[in-house]
């Protein structure tokens, strides 16, 4: 069952210029173990971002650069305790931490976006984590879920290693929703889950 999806009670932005118009689906398909080739794509197959690192453990801090269709930076992910956000200038714009770790929460993720104090959250509806919600105060502005997980499979040539199905609720801000489930895709590479 879907959860029902709606904007924010006021606009929340991590990067300007890629707020959604209509409720939409997106897929997240991370085409490698490392997390350095991932496409992110609407449901008709539209490219809307990409990863395009420089490879596994070329990085300590595993900088993951996302970029818009045309190919231009949006934002790096890095991890560090948590992840940290940085812009194309390499200003840190928003920090991201596990609420409880160890515990059936362990996909549940608060964020802090920088420039305005906003928070936002992802939460597990289910004990594995296979479908998480992305929240700001009381409103769902988006649902992740894990499509498919080839993770465990040593060579995987014929098919994606994860694949991830987001829906985004109309007036939400894209690359956030993307940041989210970046994250939940790199906790299903480490953890195989």
């Amino acid at each position: 069952m879907d959860a029902e999806l709606q904007a924010p009670p006021s606009p929340v932005c991590l990067i300007e210029g890629h707020t959604t118009e209509q409720e939409c689906v997106v897929w997240v398909r991370v085409h490698d173990r490392h997390l350095q080739d991932i496409t992110i794509a609407g449901d008709n197959g539209e490219k809307l971002f990409s990863v395009e690192g420089p490879g596994g453990y070329s990085s300590m801090t595993l900088r993951r650069p996302l970029k818009d269709a045309s190919g231009r930076p949006v934002f790096d992910l890095r991890r560090k305790i948590g992840w940290l956000v940085e812009d194309t200038s390499g200003n840190k714009i928003a920090e991201l931490c596990h609420n409880k770790f160890f515990t059936s929460q362990h996909t549940a993720i608060n964020a802090k976006i920088l420039s305005s104090g906003a928070v936002f959250e992802m939460r597990p509806r289910d004990a594995m984590g296979l479908t998480n919600y992305v929240n700001v105060g009381n409103a769902t502005i988006a649902e992740i879920s894990v499509h498919s997980n080839n993770i465990k499979k040593r060579f995987v040539r014929d098919r994606d290693v994860s694949v991830l199905r987001v829906r985004v609720a109309k007036g939400v801000d894209l690359s956030l929703v993307v940041l989210m489930a970046m994250v939940r895709a790199e906790m299903a590479h480490v953890w195989q889950k």
